[in-house]
């Protein structure tokens, strides 16, 4: 289960592909347990990443109506999804932002991750991701 790149959509058009994360991302490290996915306990390997709101920042207008309507949507090369709304993702104040991870195929998770550091269990963490759909009403 691998994709070497990630597709940037907005409104299901393709804006860019990336094959690493930006050069100029800030990296964050988040020294956490993860649970979940019928396992228990993952793990407490510290996940770093570039913050998901820094990646989407200049792709849509912040207004009201996009905080109220808009939706993420990732989407990993083996049909796994996980949806945020764009508030959830950009609208925080708990410093738990959802990581976008660059390991380059770390433990066969594909190029890209993402770790979602608001949520307790595993659930909405994807690997391998080959699509961020960033819907705008």
């Amino acid at each position: 289960m691998f994709c070497g790149k990630m597709r940037l959509c907005i409104n299901g058009v393709l804006k860019e592909e990336y094959v690493s994360l930006p050069v100029d991302a800030r990296l964050y490290t988040y020294k956490t347990v993860f649970y979940g996915r019928g396992m228990g306990i993952h793990g407490t390997t510290p996940f770093t990443g570039a913050l998901m709101t820094s990646f989407l920042e200049g792709r849509y207008d912040l207004t009201q109506e996009a905080l109220r309507k808009g939706i993420v949507v990732i989407a990993g090369v083996d049909g796994y999804r996980a949806v945020f709304t764009l508030s959830e993702i950009v609208n925080r104040n708990d410093q738990q932002e959802v990581l976008l991870i660059d390991r380059d195929n770390y433990e066969g998770a594909g190029r890209f991750s993402l770790f979602p550091g608001c949520d307790f269990f595993s659930d909405r963490a994807i690997k391998s991701i080959m699509e961020i759909n960033l819907l705008l009403q």
